[in-house]
């Protein structure tokens, strides 16, 4: 009980003090994050015009994964999950849809299970092994070059990469 009544006090001497007009309109302004990967309407809206996303099918996940760094410009990677309507059982397309710093699309990558989880530099780390077409090998990092338009695999051990 007392923890929320200092919590309840704290908030009223926050909001009484004038401070909370001096914080920043979001955490994602703050750090540069542009307008359209925070709404995620708009940022839905974009996709559809760009016929990334199908009509013919459900979003049932959208997410903007990280950013990557490519010729000192920031690259945002969107996380997607669409499902077929009207399917007896679930069944989708993941993608991984690179954008470029003017929201134009560089490349879309599908996948299984593979999930994207952060980015490093020109690197995109993924959980489990992903298979691409047109190239022989897997792998769980995918390193983009000439402004995003050309994709290698790697393999690397991220338990050495994250800190546990």
């Amino acid at each position: 009980m007392k923890t929320f009544n200092v919590i309840i006090l704290g908030i009223v001497f926050f909001a009484q003090t004038g401070c909370a007009n001096e914080l920043p309109k979001s955490y994602f302004t703050q750090i540069g994050m542009p307008e359209t990967l925070q709404d995620r309407s708009r940022l839905v809206k974009l996709l559809y015009e760009a016929e990334i996303l199908n009509k013919d099918r459900s979003l049932v996940h959208l997410s903007h994964t990280c950013n990557l760094a490519i010729n000192n410009h920031e690259y945002p990677v969107i996380n997607t999950r669409e499902l077929v309507k009207g399917a007896m059982t679930p069944r989708g397309v993941n993608q991984i849809v690179v954008l470029n710093y003017g929201y134009q699309l560089v490349k879309t990558i599908e996948y299984s299970t593979a999930l994207p989880l952060f980015c490093e530099g020109n690197k995109i780390y993924l959980h489990g092994d992903l298979i691409v077409d047109g190239f022989s090998e897997t792998g769980n990092v995918l390193v983009f070059e000439d402004d995003g338009y050309q994709i290698r695999l790697l393999n690397e051990d991220l338990n050495k990469k994250l800190p546990l």
